[in-house]
């Protein structure tokens, strides 16, 4: 019994997430974090319910943009989506997927995040450990403190001032 939407739905709303997709089954993974529990499911059998829940998903810290492409087209073959479905899923224009994935093309952010989407990936930001030169850089410009924040505060009254006006129109 091949896959369909219904049954990749009932795995989902079961607590899993969706790992690879083959025709006649899907591999998932547990949401829950040190959980390495992993399984295949048949469409014919009954799906368990994972033994966490939505959304404590594994989380996966890139240090660098190539090791976030290479997940993500690791993230889309095991879909089983080639760069075309992809690209449709994610609302990109021909090739735009196929020229990042080949390291011919960068994408801006808000592409990133639509692709990412489109796999089922979520990013987000989370402070992490500055680095030893943010760190130096801020102790050494703390006697520009003062004039730093009149400025920024500046700037984001500015910004405010803007995104009203655009706002109202």
């Amino acid at each position: 019994m091949p896959v369909d939407q219904n049954f990749l739905n009932e795995v989902e709303k079961a607590g899993w997430v969706l790992r690879y997709v083959k025709q006649e089954e899907v591999s998932v993974i547990c949401p829950r974090h040190g959980c390495d529990l992993r399984i295949t499911l048949k469409p014919n059998q009954p799906v368990p319910n994972s033994c966490g829940a939505m959304p404590e998903v594994k989380e996966i810290v890139f240090d660098s943009y190539d090791a976030w492409r290479k997940f993500m087209i690791d993230r889309r073959e095991g879909l089983g989506l080639s760069i075309r479905d992809m690209e449709a899923i994610a609302g990109l224009a021909d090739d735009h997927l196929a020229k990042i994935e080949s390291e011919t093309k960068i994408p801006n952010l808000e592409t990133a995040i639509m692709i990412s989407q489109a796999a089922g990936v979520q990013l987000f930001a989370r402070f992490a450990p500055l680095i030893k030169l943010a760190k130096r850089t801020i102790v050494d410009t703390r006697d520009q403190l003062a004039s730093r924040t009149t400025m920024q505060k500046h700037h984001r009254a500015r910004r405010q001032a803007k995104r009203a006006a655009s706002d109202a129109q």
